[in-house]
């Protein structure tokens, strides 16, 4: 089975090892024990059989599974005072290219494809709402009201889900960095 995105990568580790998985990552060898969530936010644990090119590929219950991550790096320079700072991935396979823009406002990113990266932009705090419409258009594909934006943090918002299917289109938030200090994976 080819899975068209990744979504997380976790080497399965005893509670008393869990400290940054994402130094862990680069660690892993073959026979390695991995947990991937897919494309369709299923999970998968398995045994890591090996890397080819851009491709991890894990063993599951006698079955391999290739996988194309998308691995990001993230910046936790603190954004400018009384700012925040976001970036956005779009992690959906069956989405068009999308923009993602304020509701009745301006246009965070534009024209990101299927395993695209927006750059960090610089956004006021307090709630906003968001939609995620299809590239260049104004049909909107997933509003979201009343995101928090707290100033001094670095967010990554991923486009995941599946556009009129299930799982459906949702946006997950996560927090990479607070006043230039980076929160720990899992934390």
């Amino acid at each position: 089975m080819r899975v068209a995105a990744l979504l997380l990568v976790t080497p399965l580790l005893p509670a008393a090892e869990e400290t940054n998985n994402w130094e862990k990552l680069r660690e892993l060898r073959p026979g390695h024990r991995v947990q991937v969530i897919d494309d369709k936010m299923k999970s998968h644990q398995g045994a890591l059989a090996g890397v080819t090119g851009s491709e991890l590929v894990i063993e599951s219950r006698g079955q391999a599974t290739a996988i194309e991550p998308l691995l990001l790096t993230d910046d936790n320079s603190a954004p400018p005072a009384g700012q925040a700072k976001v970036r956005f991935v779009h992690a959906s396979p069956n989405a068009p290219a999308v923009d993602v823009a304020v509701t009745a406002g301006p246009v965070l990113f534009s024209n990101v494809p299927f395993r695209g990266v927006g750059s960090y932009v610089f956004v006021a705090p307090g709630g906003v709402d968001l939609v995620v419409r299809r590239a260049g258009t104004d049909l909107v594909l997933l509003a979201v009201p009343g995101v928090l934006i707290t100033a001094g943090v670095a967010y990554t918002i991923y486009a995941v889900g599946l556009v009129d299917g299930q799982p459906p289109l949702a946006l997950l938030i996560s927090v990479d960095s607070v006043a230039g200090t980076p929160v720990p994976s899992g934390g």
